[in-house]
């Protein structure tokens, strides 16, 4: 019989970015113990609010099912003498069991025969299983910080003030962190009660509801949707779009209420990236424009009270809002009192690195990269010498005030500031864009140059920390290299830029070389394995086959727009009946090369060591087509060069079934040998054939 299963965790208030890994973790978790210990259940449904973390089950078992279980104890070697008889070490693991020797039978295992004995084992009631696993739960969850405030240092992400654990209405006993679990939640802070007993889910939803608590974040969502919709209705504005901070305030509030604050026209001369910033980051509110796109003066919070009939918490909103744009006003006013180009000498006074030294060798760093890849793709005079300009300035703004204040709008800052002096688009929007994207939801770079700049600083930045020992590694990632190496790939991929990324690493490094520890070897090969997770995960998502992507991804990795080229041509073919044998072939053929592997490089074949046609068949194919396919790969032609090598299928088939390549006369074997290596280079220069899976 099933019944049902709630958890609240009560503690002060949680950040919000933190929850729905915490509710994701608690649920998973749950889930798992509970199959190791025998109370099955679907995955619990998670709730929370900022002070209260919930799990919901209404399928938990009333208690475990009645088992059969095998004991074994020592080996039979150790447990039984030469007759037989049980020894001493049997007659003690039947004493720790409580049964009698005569009870003893001996188990046959995987490992051997050992002494053991059969028994049933009465199943406990869920509630006593839960009164032990839930602390252990509470514990384990994975929080980016935590803290303690007691003696006994017990961690989590904020002090425990309660907890609610009921099964079938009955409370689970367990302590944790001083506080005992019992029937009773809590509450808004100033509308509701302290303290609210509860007997069931449908109840304590219902009695929170009453208290102003509004415990599903899904409820609350669009409860802050339709009133946003209403209020844009009433102003004839439109929200602008923030989906991160309508999944922030979800869980900033318990019972969240829309309302509707302004501010002076005259705060409309500061730019619009300045202004947003400044209400979604420090304020958490939404901004909103007119109808032509321009920026309103009028912005929209979200209060954790039911509501505001006499309009202090509007007044107070936009005085505080007000304050905050005096400051960005001042800001942006002082800050274009001083050039860029006078503002580059001070980044002397900026570390980047401790290592890789400040932000002016940086950015010289940046320009020597920027003119690489500029001449790497050929930019007009005009362009380079903006991209250039714009690799010299680009982390100037970094001294400015605004984004000593507003951290998040470098670059952007740097943009807006060059474009008041005057420089070209070729310079100001390269600057505004260079750190994009940085994030899986952010756009790349719209721009050519921004894309080009964009990639010589995550170059410097991957090639720099990697060079110095800091390589990510679970989940720590404090210089955030692997987003920046993701970055790297978005960028190639949606601008199509094919060029060898190998060059600019290795450019990257030289600029660096007299303060990197790591040996270029190494660097070199931790770079790529890291560089290759990232790249995979983008021809996943474009719906590649893992065993496509294996095929290609060693040679993609510097060149990902080229791989992404032939992954498409492989798709194209995989089906056809002549591949499979190429398939097949490759992986034979690298299986015997492994195996005779003798650490040198074999010449050419010699024709006149061949003594059967099929071996001179396969030779004489491999000479025809050899340059017929690298002239196609090196064109990017790729279905006319697997077209050719498509041609390799009858003779590399009529080669394995008819020609012996472990020939008895070591110079016959050898040169066979050569062949197939021979014809190996060939199929691996399109690609690894052999990853392929057969299905």
């Amino acid at each position: 019989m099933a019944k049902e299963f709630l958890l609240e965790i009560g503690c002060e208030e949680i950040p919000a970015w933190m929850i729905p890994d915490a509710l994701d973790f608690l649920a998973d978790r749950l889930s798992a113990i509970l199959v190791e210990h025998h109370l099955p259940i679907q995955r619990p449904r998670v709730l929370a609010t900022p002070r209260r973390l919930v799990l919901h089950a209404p399928d938990m078992p009333e208690r475990q099912p009645d088992r059969d279980e095998v004991v074994t104890g020592p080996p039979t070697a150790i447990a039984c003498d030469a007759e037989g008889r049980f020894t001493k070490a049997a007659e003690g693991f039947a004493r720790k069991q409580g049964v009698t020797p005569q009870a003893l039978a001996v188990i046959t295992t995987d490992k051997g025969e050992y002494i053991g004995l059969h028994r049933r084992v009465a199943g406990r009631p869920a509630r006593d299983v839960l009164a032990e696993i839930l602390p252990e739960l509470i514990g384990a969850v994975p929080f980016p910080k935590t803290m303690y405030w007691r003696p006994d240092r017990f961690r989590f992400v904020r002090p425990v003030r309660s907890l609610l654990a009921i099964l079938g209405g009955e409370i689970i006993p367990f302590t944790l962190a001083g506080v005992t679990a019992g029937d009773r939640t809590f509450g808004h802070r100033f509308l509701g009660a302290p303290q609210i007993q509860v007997k069931n889910f449908a109840e304590y939803v219902q009695r929170l509801r009453d208290n102003f608590v509004i415990v599903s974040p899904e409820e609350r969502r669009a409860k802050i949707v339709t009133e946003i919709q209403s209020r844009e209705k009433e102003t004839g504005c439109q929200v602008w779009p923030d989906d991160a901070l309508l999944a922030e305030v979800v869980y900033l509030n318990e019972f969240p209420t829309v309302i509707r604050g302004g501010f002076e026209e005259r705060f409309l001369g500061i730019p619009r990236e300045v202004l947003i910033t400044v209400m979604r980051k420090h304020q958490k509110y939404f901004a909103m424009t007119r109808t032509d796109g321009a920026l309103a003066p009028t912005f929209l919070a979200v209060t954790n009270m039911a509501d505001d009939s006499e309009g202090l918490i509007r007044l107070g909103h936009e005085r505080v809002l007000r304050a905050r744009l005096v400051d960005a006003e001042f800001f942006w006013n002082g800050d274009r009192k001083v050039s860029l180009e006078e503002r580059r000498r001070q980044l002397a006074g900026v570390l980047f690195q401790e290592t890789l030294g400040n932000y002016l060798e940086k950015s010289d760093r940046l320009a020597a990269l920027a003119d690489c890849l500029a001449e790497t793709h050929s930019l007009a005079p005009e362009a380079r010498e903006g991209l250039v300009q714009a690799a010299r300035l680009c982390k100037t703004d970094l001294v400015t005030e605004m984004v000593k204040e507003l951290t998040e709008l470098q670059g952007i800052m740097g943009g807006l500031y060059a474009r008041e002096e005057g420089r070209p688009t070729e310079v100001w929007q390269v600057i505004y864009e260079h750190y994009r994207p940085e994030g899986l939801d952010d756009p790349p770079p719209e721009t050519p140059g921004g894309a080009l700049l964009a990639l010589t600083d995550k170059t410097d930045n991957l090639v720099g920390m990697f060079g110095i020992g800091h390589v990510p590694s679970g989940s720590k990632d404090p210089f955030g290299l692997r987003r920046q190496a993701a970055a790297l790939y978005r960028i190639c991929l949606h601008h199509g830029l094919d060029f060898d990324l190998r060059r600019l690493l290795d450019t990257a490094a030289d600029l660096l070389r007299d303060r990197l520890t790591v040996q270029p070897a190494e660097l070199f090969g931790t770079l790529q394995e890291f560089l290759a997770a990232r790249l995979r995960f983008f021809y996943q998502n474009d719906g590649f086959r893992y065993d496509e992507i294996n095929a290609v991804l060693t040679r993609a990795v510097y060149r990902p727009v080229d791989g992404r080229r032939r992954l498409e041509a492989l798709v194209a073919i995989r089906q056809v009946a002549a591949f499979q044998s190429i398939f097949t072939a490759q992986k034979r053929i690298k299986n015997i090369l492994a195996k005779e592997a003798d650490g040198r490089v074999r010449e050419a074949p010699r024709p006149d060591l061949f003594q059967q046609e099929e071996e001179k068949q396969l030779f004489a194919v491999a000479e025809k087509l050899a340059g017929a396919v690298a002239g196609a790969i090196a064109a990017q032609r790729y279905g006319e060069a697997l077209g050719h090598i498509e041609q390799f299928s009858r003779p590399v088939d009529v080669f394995f079934d008819e020609v012996l390549v472990m020939h008895p006369d070591p110079a016959v074997c050898d040169n066979r040998l050569r062949l197939l290596e021979r014809v190996s280079r060939i199929f691996d220069s399109f690609c690894d054939f052999s990853q392929f899976v057969m299905e």
